[in-house]
């Protein structure tokens, strides 16, 4: 089997390079899949959650990856999948801090050197400190970031949607009725398991138009340190925003705009048809009702 060589100082782009691909689709089906496919998955799932300008720079080797492993049944392997979808499409569409550190101890010290040797950090904990002498700095996702989340997002549900509809819905043609067979109970976890998770990751994107005027109204309750004139530039989730000419998420694409506006409301449509089959077949399904309670 072929091992990537991933040196501690790599960044996503090395990894992504040197990812390993195992194309016998056995090895991803199997109840014990190779300890290497677990190991990079894993490490992958988490290498998503780097900031968003980073992912957009990989993001068509991050597309091949999540592709050559979407089939898998290996629940395992499904886990990682969904970790990876969630903090990809989270890392593309929230706010973040731009600082690894939250506290400057420039504010204490001139020289940063001096911290360790003419102060404890315990003795800093439980003080109190304006927030707004911080001077916190957020990134706020650009529309590059908001049309590969958009992209990302509505390609999973559609797939997943899709095959769904043929396997437990059973709105199959006729020519397709012979292959409704071929769907295990595995393929339909693995399917809602990606619905689940990326409506979760994408929950900002879901939100319905015109409930807030403002995007600070969204995250008032957890950033309220006196930023308001930077965040209220926008997340780029809010449907009014792209209806605006002086907004940066006007320049959303046709496509983007449609995605935006219209995806919740095909989801919701799939989720009653759901509903449906449960109440007709009296099913207990539980990573049904888990996914429908969202």
């Amino acid at each position: 089997n072929q091992i990537y060589d991933f040196k501690p100082r790599g960044c996503l782009g090395e990894f992504t390079v040197n990812f390993c691909f195992f194309k016998v689709n056995s090895l991803l089906q199997n109840e014990r899949v190779d300890p290497t496919i677990l190991w990079s998955l894993h490490l992958f799932s988490f290498l998503a959650k780097t900031n968003g300008p980073i992912l957009v720079q990989n993001i068509d080797r991050i597309k091949e990856i999540l592709q050559a492993y979407r089939l898998t049944t290996n629940k395992e392997c499904i886990s990682h999948m969904t970790t990876c979808y969630n903090n990809l499409i989270t890392s593309l569409t929230k706010i973040t801090p731009k600082e690894t550190c939250s506290v400057g101890y420039s504010i204490i010290f001139d020289n940063n050197n001096d911290f360790f040797t003419k102060h404890l950090p315990i003795r800093d904990w439980g003080l109190y400190i304006d927030p707004k002498s911080l001077n916190i700095e957020y990134h706020i996702p650009n529309v590059q970031e908001i049309s590969t989340a958009l992209e990302i997002t509505n390609s999973v549900l559609t797939e997943s949607m899709t095959f769904l509809r043929k396997s437990i819905l059973g709105l199959n043609s006729k020519k397709e009725d012979s292959d409704s067979n071929k769907f295990s109970k595995e393929d339909n976890y693995r399917e809602l398991n990606y619905i689940y998770h990326v409506v979760n990751g994408a929950s900002c994107l879901l939100k319905r138009p015109n409930t807030q005027k403002y995007v600070t109204e969204h995250i008032d309750s957890v950033v309220n340190i006196g930023l308001k004139e930077e965040v209220n530039k926008g997340l780029g989730f809010e449907a009014d925003n792209i209806k605006d000419e002086s907004h940066e998420y006007f320049s959303l694409c046709e496509s983007d705009r449609n995605i935006l506006l219209n995806m919740r409301k095909d989801l919701i449509e799939f989720c009653i048809k759901l509903i449906e089959k449960l109440v007709d077949d009296k099913s207990n399904d539980t990573i049904m009702l888990i996914l429908l309670s969202r």
